[in-house]
C-alpha cells in the first residue's frame, strides 16, 4: 500500500507564530529607528510567510493534499501572518499609550478570503472597520499593515470605512452587502466586529430577502453570459464559468442570507437541500477547488481558464494518466469536470425549486417563467415524446400511469385530471428529470424547443423534491402542490 494522503495540514506545520512574535519583540527593543525596524522586521515575516507557503505546495505536489484542505491552510497562514503584522504595528510600531475610544480597528476578511479559502495566486480582501472617523494612530495603522503585505507581493483589495459607513454602504450596494455577508474576524477590537454582525442582521439583512436573491441570480445570468452560456464549453472557466465554484458560492451567499447559516451544511435542516445532495455539493466543491489550486501552482500565477495547453499536464498532476494514449487521459479529466459541472446545475435548480416550494409565491427570478415558451401547448409533438419517457421511466419502477389524458403536459400526466388515482413516489419524478436533461440538447436540435423542454424538466424536479420533503420517499399525490408551484395556472388546467 501507498502513502495515505494527506486530508488536512495543521497550522502549527506551516509557521511559529510565537517565536515569530518573539523575534519581532527583540528585534523592537534593539532597533531605535522606525525604518530600520520595519525593514528588519520585514525580512523576518516575509521569510516565515514563504516558508509556509511552500510547505502547502509541496503537500499539495508531492504529498497529495487536496485542493480544498490546501485553500484553508493558505487562508489560516494568511490569517496568521496579518495578525503578527498588526501586533507588530500596535505594539512596537505605533504604540498608543492610552488610546481613545476612536482609536480601535478590527481587521476583517471579506471575500472568498472571508470564507477561509485562498486559491494559491489569489487576492486577498480586507476591511478596516472604525468606530468613528478616522484618526491619525489609525490611518498609520492600516497605512502600515497594507506596505508590509504588498512587499510580501499580495494583491490587496481593501476598504477602510466606519461601523455606520458600513451598514449604510451594504444597504445601497449588493456587492458590499456580499462582501458583509461573509465577513470574517481576522485581529483587532472584536467588539467593532461583533457590531456590524449584529447591524447587518437586524438594519441590512431584513424583510423576506428577494431583492438579494434576484441581484445575486441576474449576477449569476449575466456572468454566464460573459463566460459562455453552455457548462460543455472546451475551455471553461472553473471560477466564474456555467457549472463552476462561483455557482456554488451564489448558492451559499443565497442560503447564508435568508436562514442565517455559517456552513453549507446547515441548509439540510432548513430542507435546502437533501443529506444525499448536500453530499453532491461537497463532492463537485472539493473537485474544482483540487482543479483550481493544482492549475494556479501549475500556471505560477492566479489562472482560472482550463486551456487547451494546460490541461495535459493539469490531468497528469491529478491523476489522469494513459502512457499509451495521453490523450485519452485528458479526455477522461474532462469528462469528469464536466460531470461536475452537470451537479452544480442539478444543485441550482435543486436549490431555486426549495425556495420557490418554501416561500409559495413564484419569484421572476427563481425560475423559468411561463412566458419562455408556451408550456400550455400541449398538442406539440414534443409533449407527447416527453409524456411517453415519462410512462417509461414509471413502468420501470413498477408505476403504470396508463395512458395521459389527452391534452396534458407530460410531467402532469397524473394530475391534476387523475388526482388520486396516480401516486408517484418522488424518484421517479426525479429521474424522469434527469433523463430529461441528458437528452435535451438532442432535443433542441431537432425541435428548436429548448425553452419547453428545460421547463418541463425544471417541473418535474421541482415536483419530485416538493414531494420528497412532504414525505420522505414514500407515494404521494400532487393536486395540493400543484397550485402552490404554480398558483397563476390557466383556467384549462384549474
Amino acid at each position: 500500500m501507498g502513502l495515505e494522503k494527506p486530508q488536512t495540514l495543521a497550522l502549527r506545520e506551516l509557521i511559529d507564530a510565537d517565536t515569530l512574535r518573539r523575534d519581532l519583540t527583540a528585534l523592537a527593543k534593539e532597533t531605535g529607528d522606525p525604518g530600520t525596524l520595519r525593514q528588519k522586521g520585514m525580512v523576518l515575516i516575509k521569510q516565515a510567510f514563504q516558508d509556509g507557503r511552500e510547505k502547502v505546495k509541496y503537500a499539495v505536489e508531492k504529498e497529495g493534499l487536496p485542493g480544498l484542505p490546501a485553500a484553508r491552510a493558505l487562508s489560516q497562514l494568511q490569517d496568521t501572518i496579518i495578525q503578527v503584522i498588526y501586533d507588530f504595528a500596535v505594539k512596537h510600531v505605533y504604540y498608543a499609550q492610552n488610546p481613545s475610544s476612536a482609536e480601535r480597528i478590527a481587521v476583517v476578511a471579506t471575500g472568498g478570503y472571508g470564507r477561509g479559502e485562498l486559491a494559491p495566486g489569489s487576492d486577498i480582501d480586507l476591511l478596516f472597520l472604525r468606530p468613528f472617523k478616522q484618526t491619525a494612530w489609525g490611518e498609520s495603522v492600516i497605512e502600515f499593515i497594507l506596505y508590509m503585505l504588498w512587499d510580501l507581493g499580495l494583491k490587496v483589495g481593501h476598504a477602510t470605512r466606519s461601523l455606520a459607513e458600513s451598514v449604510r454602504l451594504a444597504k445601497l450596494d449588493i456587492t458590499i452587502r456580499t462582501a458583509i455577508l461573509e465577513a470574517r474576524y481576522l485581529w483587532g477590537d472584536q467588539g467593532l466586529y461583533e457590531d456590524l454582525r449584529k447591524k447587518f442582521w437586524n438594519e441590512v439583512a431584513t424583510g423576506n430577502g428577494r431583492d438579494f436573491v434576484e441581484a445575486k441570480l441576474a449576477e449569476r445570468s449575466v456572468r454566464h453570459e460573459r463566460q459562455g452560456e453552455s457548462r460543455y464549453l472546451v475551455e471553461p472557466n472553473i471560477k466564474e464559468g456555467k457549472g463552476g465554484l462561483r455557482d456554488l458560492q451564489t448558492l451559499y451567499w443565497i442560503g447564508k442570507y435568508l436562514y442565517h447559516v455559517d456552513d453549507a451544511a446547515d441548509l439540510v435542516d432548513y430542507g435546502v437541500f437533501t443529506r444525499e445532495e448536500y453530499r453532491t455539493f461537497q463532492k463537485a466543491e472539493a473537485f474544482l477547488w483540487n482543479v483550481r489550486v493544482h492549475l494556479h501552482y501549475l500556471m505560477g500565477r492566479a489562472e482560472e481558464r482550463l486551456s487547451f495547453d494546460v490541461q495535459p499536464s493539469l490531468a497528469a498532476q491529478l491523476g489522469y494518466v494513459d502512457a499509451e494514449k495521453p490523450r485519452r487521459a485528458v479526455e477522461a479529466f474532462m469528462r469528469a469536470y464536466f460531470l461536475v459541472a452537470k451537479d452544480v446545475g442539478d444543485l441550482t435548480r435543486i436549490f431555486c425549486a426549495a425556495l420557490e416550494e418554501q416561500h409559495r409565491k413564484v419569484r421572476p427570478a427563481f425560475a423559468l417563467t411561463h412566458s419562455l415558451a408556451d408550456p400550455y401547448n400541449f398538442d406539440h409533438p414534443l409533449a407527447a415524446h416527453m409524456a411517453q419517457e415519462a410512462r417509461v421511466i414509471a413502468q420501470a419502477h413498477g408505476h403504470n400511469p396508463g395512458e395521459p389524458v389527452i391534452g396534458a403536459p407530460p410531467v402532469f400526466l397524473f394530475e391534476p385530471h387523475q388526482t388520486e388515482q396516480c401516486d408517484w413516489k418522488p424518484n421517479v419524478l426525479l429521474d424522469i428529470s434527469s433523463v430529461w436533461e441528458k437528452k435535451r440538447s438532442s432535443i433542441e436540435c431537432m425541435t428548436g424547443q429548448e425553452h419547453l423542454w428545460e421547463y418541463y424538466t425544471h417541473v418535474a424536479l421541482r415536483r419530485g423534491n416538493q414531494c420528497r420533503r412532504n414525505g420522505g420517499n414514500k407515494s404521494c399525490t400532487h393536486a395540493e402542490a400543484y397550485q402552490r408551484i404554480f398558483p397563476e395556472t390557466p383556467e384549462v388546467l384549474a
